[in-house]
């Protein structure tokens, strides 16, 4: 599958308006669980602009206090890095948001960027017990400051892994086995 989506656009900077295209590419191989998403920026002035470029990605994975739930690059285990927690990675162009109790690995490569946000996405509910705040899912923001003079592009690769757990209970189609 394959599909390219655009949309003319502008930024105010100060009083003055930038005219840009964002132009974005998803393509789905057959048999594969590889997703690899294109961006294209291009500049409709005549003028250069420094642009920060940021995709929200969110994983709907659960327990995010759950010690086998976190987020690894590839230089390994982020500290304090449950799927709850939020920080600023550098330096990486890849993160993975892994739980080890379900046997799922979601990677994120994205060549050239800045640095990857990542934050948990909460809700807040009335129990019993007062205002609890609820854990729903993980957000990456790959992101990349560009000086944009005429267009600028990159790729980013967003990969689903699964295998079966040896040391937890697996867990498939909703049934517990």
């Amino acid at each position: 599958m394959h599909a390219r989506l655009w949309r003319d656009g502008a930024l105010r900077v100060g009083s003055s308006t930038h005219r840009l295209r964002v132009t974005k590419e998803v393509t789905l191989k057959k048999d594969s669980s590889d997703l690899m998403i294109r961006y294209w920026i291009k500049n409709q002035e005549q003028r250069p602009i420094d642009v920060w470029f940021g995709v929200e990605f969110i994983c709907g994975l659960l327990a995010g206090d759950a010690d086998d739930r976190y987020y690894k690059t590839r230089n390994g285990r982020l500290e304090a890095g449950t799927l709850r927690s939020r920080g600023v990675i550098e330096d990486a162009n890849d993160v993975s948001l892994v739980d080890e109790w379900l046997g799922v690995q979601v990677q994120l490569v994205a060549p050239g960027c800045s640095s990857i946000w990542r934050f948990p996405i909460e809700t807040v509910s009335l129990s019993e017990a007062g205002f609890e705040r609820i854990y729903q899912g993980a957000v990456v923001i790959p992101n990349w400051r560009v000086h944009l003079v005429h267009s600028w592009s990159t790729a980013i690769a967003y990969r689903i892994r699964t295998r079966r757990s040896g040391s937890h209970k697996s867990y498939s189609g909703g049934r517990k086995r």
